[in-house]
């Protein structure tokens, strides 16, 4: 879940499902979620690198977090890239290559075809940067 993103909760969700998110955001906003958002990022990158694991991240939501420099800039861009681009997420990459939610989804994910399509875009990104 994401906080600020109560319309497509509201939208997609059922009565109860959209309540529980009501209840989980009652005591945080956007910037509270933005830092946790920063925190979490830096926690997983650090505790990789000490263990020399090789990642990527990329951004799945379809909002994505406040600017925060003194955060951002701990950020390993190259392992993270385009994190604050909306454009550049999961979801805006696979509506612009005409995927759409599968219509057997219940809370509007995308079908098989759509992952395996962006597991070789992933693919494609981490040998043309050379990540591995």
């Amino acid at each position: 879940m994401v906080a600020g993103n109560e319309e497509t909760y509201r939208q997609r969700c059922s009565k109860m499902a959209f309540m529980y998110y009501k209840a989980w955001v009652m005591r945080q906003n956007n910037h509270q979620a933005s830092i946790k958002f920063y925190l979490n990022v830096l926690l997983l990158q650090n505790l990789l690198i000490a263990n020399n694991i090789k990642y990527l991240f990329w951004n799945s939501s379809i909002t994505v977090p406040a600017n925060y420099n003194q955060y951002l800039n701990e950020i390993n861009h190259k392992r993270f890239p385009h994190i604050l681009e909306k454009e550049k997420g999961y979801t805006e990459i696979l509506e612009s290559n005409g995927f759409r939610h599968s219509p057997f989804a219940k809370w509007g994910h995308y079908g098989e075809d759509s992952h395996e399509w962006f597991a070789d875009f992933l693919k494609s990104y981490i040998t043309k940067n050379k990540l591995l």
